[in-house]
């Protein structure tokens, strides 16, 4: 049987991982949006978003933060990234055949 404390602690380990992911959200679009780069949230992050608009109770988290954007502008979106601080960025173009014409996806798990 878990005890009161311990499960408020589990919880509030689930809250700051949320608020982990919330600010890597925001800091991201932030800097893309300060270099004037186009994005869209995508993956998890978007679905919540979605989800939460229909049934707030069905939300779901994710820990990484997924963006689109044109492949033109995948360098100022790489540059604003790092000006901005980022821990890790990583470009993935796997999923080139899959969008739209020549956007790129973006994974910064640990912005």
């Amino acid at each position: 049987m878990i005890t009161a404390p311990n499960n408020l602690a589990a919880w509030d380990r689930v809250m700051d991982a949320i608020e982990q992911v919330r600010d890597r959200l925001l800091r991201a679009t932030a800097a893309l949006e300060r270099a004037q780069v186009p994005y869209a949230v995508i993956g998890g992050n978007a679905v919540s978003v979605w989800v939460g608009r229909r049934e707030r109770a069905a939300v779901r988290f994710t820990k990484d933060v997924d963006l689109a954007l044109r492949r033109a502008d995948l360098g100022a979106a790489t540059q604003s990234m790092w000006c901005s601080q980022a821990k890790r960025f990583v470009p993935n173009t796997s999923c080139r055949s899959r969008m739209s014409p020549s956007p790129s996806r973006m994974n910064h798990s640990a912005f």
